[in-house]
C-alpha cells in the first residue's frame, strides 16, 4: 500500500478555463473546497468554475493520511475517474486526481510552485564533452534492433508494460518509469522527466524526479535533447573548470533522451550522477532510449485519453442541453468532426427562471437536502423546455436559462417559449403537491421572457465546445425574471406583440435601477 501523502501537501489545480493554472499549499486542516460567497468563504476557492458547488467537498487528515469527502455537491466528484459522491471519506495518495466540475486537482509533491525546479546555463566548452549521441526511436522500434547485454542485465525493465496498468495517473506512471531508469543504469543516482506544455510547448513541467534532495536539471541540456531529438551522454572533462551552475548541480556524468512519439517531441528524461569516476557509454544511452520510448508512449496514451474524455464531455453536454429531436442530428455532426466553433445571428426567445428565495431557503437546509430539492425540480423544468423544442443553455445555481429558435430557426419560437413557461409553472405546482404531502419544503419560481436577435453557436476549442447565446436579449430576459412575482410568467412587450392573440395577460411595468421602467405583461394562461 502506498505511503500516506506527506504534509504539507501541494494541490495542483489545472483549470479548464483557458490556460489558468494555480497551485495551492494546504497546511491547515480541514480544507473546505468550493466556490465561496459573501459571508460564506471557502479555504480552497475554485471560482470562476460555476460547475463547482458552494460547499463542494472537504480535505482533511488523520493518522492514516489524507482523505477527501464530497459534501453532497450538485455535479459530484470524480477520484481517478470514479464517482465518489455519497461514498463518504476517500483516502488520497500522491498522484491522485480529483475532478470537481470542470476543474482538476492533482495531489503532487511538496515543491515550490515553479515550472522547472532549477534552470542552468550551457556548460562551457572546457568543462564537459558529449561523449555519445544516438537518435530517438520516434515512436516505433526498428525490426532487428538489439541492445547487447544491457536489457538482459537489467531485466527489471521488462515489467514496464505492467506499470501502465498498475499506475492510476500519468505522474505516478512516469515516476515508476524514472525509478526504473535510475535503478537500471549503473552509477546514476538522480533523474528527472520534463514534459512540454500542451498549449505552450516552450514551457516545461516537472512530471517526475528521483533525488535525495530537491530536483535539479540542466534545462539547456534537456532542451538540446528535445530540439535535436537525439539522446546523448554528457561527461565532465577531468581537470576542466566548472561553471557555477554545474558546480551547484554537481553533475559528473549525465544522460539525456527525448520523449518522441509519432514525430512529436513530448518531453525529455534526464539521469545523472554526482559521483566522480562514473563513465557512461553507448549501452547505457541505448537503455535510456528504450525507457524514453516507454515514457513517450505513456504520455501519448494519456493525452489521447484526455482528448477522448473531452469529446465525451462534449457529447454529454449535447445530450443534456438539447431536446431529443435535436440530439441525434448534433451527435452525428460531432461524430463526423463537423461540430466546430462558430456563431450566427438569429431571432430567438430567451427564458430565465429562478427559484424565489432560494438563498435564504438553502441557508436553513443541509447540503444533501438542497441537492435533493434541486434534483426534484430541475428535471421537470428541463422536460417542459424540451417538450416545446427549447434548449437548456445552462443551470446557474438555482436559475435556468433556456433558448427557443436555436440552433435551428423556428418561426414559432415565441409561442413555444411562452407555452414552455406556463408548463414549467404547472410542473412546479405538481412537485410542490408531492413534497407537501411528504411534509417537505416547497418552492415557487418566477419566469421572465424576451425575444430578439442574438449571436448563438458553439464556442471554445474543438475539444471543449459549449453552446451559448450572446446578446442584450439575454440580459433583458433576466431583468424580466427578476421583476416577476412568485408563480408569474412575465414577458416583454416585444414578446407580447408576437403572442397577444393567444394568451390572457395583464399589462404592468417593472422598474430597473439604470434602464428606467419596462413595459411587461403577466401571462395567466394560453388560449
Amino acid at each position: 500500500m502506498p505511503d500516506p501523502v506527506p504534509r504539507p501537501v501541494v494541490l495542483e489545480l489545472a483549470s479548464n478555463f483557458g490556460d489558468t493554472r494555480r497551485v495551492f499549499v494546504c497546511e491547515r486542516f480541514p480544507v473546505l473546497v468550493g466556490r465561496g460567497s459573501v459571508g460564506a468563504p471557502v479555504d480552497l476557492e475554485l471560482a470562476p468554475d460555476v460547475a463547482v458547488s458552494r460547499r463542494h467537498g472537504q480535505i482533511d487528515t488523520d493518522p492514516d493520511g489524507f482523505w477527501y469527502e464530497d459534501l453532497g455537491s450538485l455535479q459530484g466528484t470524480l477520484l481517478n475517474h470514479r464517482e465518489i459522491r455519497g461514498q463518504g471519506r476517500q483516502p488520497l495518495k500522491l498522484g491522485d486526481e480529483l475532478v470537481l466540475g470542470d476543474t482538476t486537482l492533482t495531489i503532487t509533491e511538496s515543491l515550490p510552485p515553479q515550472a522547472v525546479p532549477a534552470t542552468h546555463g550551457n556548460p562551457t566548452p572546457g568543462e564537459a564533452t558529449i561523449t555519445k549521441s544516438l537518435p530517438s526511436f520516434g515512436g516505433e522500434l526498428t525490426p532487428g534492433t538489439t541492445f547487447s547485454g544491457a536489457v538482459q542485465r537489467h531485466a527489471l525493465l521488462l515489467d514496464l508494460p505492467a506499470a501502465f496498468a498498475e499506475a492510476g495517473t500519468l505522474n505516478a506512471l512516469l515516476q515508476r518509469v524514472l525509478e526504473r531508469a535510475v535503478g537500471s543504469i549503473p552509477g546514476t543516482r538522480r533523474g528527472t522527466i520534463l514534459l512540454r506544455g500542451r498549449d505552450h510547448p516552450e514551457a516545461l513541467r516537472l512530471a517526475a524526479y528521483v533525488s535525495d534532495a530537491a530536483p535539479a536539471v540542466s534545462e539547456t541540456l534537456a532542451r538540446r535533447a528535445m530540439e535535436s531529438r537525439t539522446g546523448f551522454v554528457w561527461q565532465r572533462t577531468p581537470g576542466g573548470e566548472m561553471a557555477e551552475s554545474i558546480r551547484h548541480l554537481r553533475i559528473e556524468s549525465g544522460l539525456y533522451a527525448p520523449l518522441v512519439w509519432q514525430d512529436q517531441c513530448l518531453g525529455v528524461v534526464c539521469v545523472d550522477t554526482p559521483a566522480p569516476g562514473v563513465v557512461h557509454g553507448e549501452e547505457d544511452l541505448r537503455l535510456l532510449l528504450v525507457i524514453a520510448h516507454y515514457a513517450a508512449m505513456a504520455v501519448a496514451n494519456h493525452q489521447l485519453q484526455d482528448e477522448l474524455r473531452s469529446n465525451t464531455r462534449v457529447l454529454e453536454r449535447l445530450l443534456t442541453s438539447f431536446s431529443p429531436r435535436l440530439r441525434e442530428r448534433l451527435l452525428q455532426q460531432a461524430r463526423q468532426g463537423k461540430l466546430r466553433p462558430g456563431g450566427e445571428r438569429s431571432d430567438v426567445s430567451v427564458l430565465f427562471s429562478d427559484i424565489c428565495g432560494f438563498t435564504r431557503l438553502a441557508a436553513t437546509m443541509d447540503a444533501p437536502e438542497v441537492v435533493e430539492l434541486l434534483n426534484e425540480y430541475f428535471p421537470v423544468l428541463a422536460e417542459a423546455v424540451f417538450q416545446h423544442d427549447g434548449i437548456l443553455d445552462k443551470f446557474v445555481g438555482d436559475a435556468v436559462l433556456a433558448v427557443f429558435g436555436s440552433p435551428e430557426n423556428d418561426p414559432l419560437h415565441a409561442e413555444k417559449a411562452v407555452r414552455a413557461a406556463l408548463a414549467m409553472q404547472a410542473a412546479v405546482q405538481a412537485v410542490n403537491a408531492r413534497r407537501a404531502a411528504r411534509g417537505e419544503v416547497t418552492c415557487e419560481i418566477s419566469i421572465g421572457l424576451h425575444c430578439g436577435e442574438v449571436v448563438h453557436g458553439f464556442v471554445g476549442a474543438s475539444e471543449r465546445l459549449d453552446y451559448t447565446v450572446i446578446g442584450d436579449v439575454v440580459n433583458r430576459a433576466f431583468r424580466f425574471c427578476t421583476g416577476a412575482e412568485r408563480r408569474e410568467v412575465l414577458v416583454s412587450e416585444e414578446m407580447y406583440r408576437r403572442v397577444f392573440n393567444r394568451v390572457l395577460a395583464t399589462r404592468r411595468t417593472i422598474a430597473t435601477k439604470h434602464e428606467g421602467d419596462f413595459v411587461a405583461y403577466a401571462v395567466q394562461s394560453w388560449r
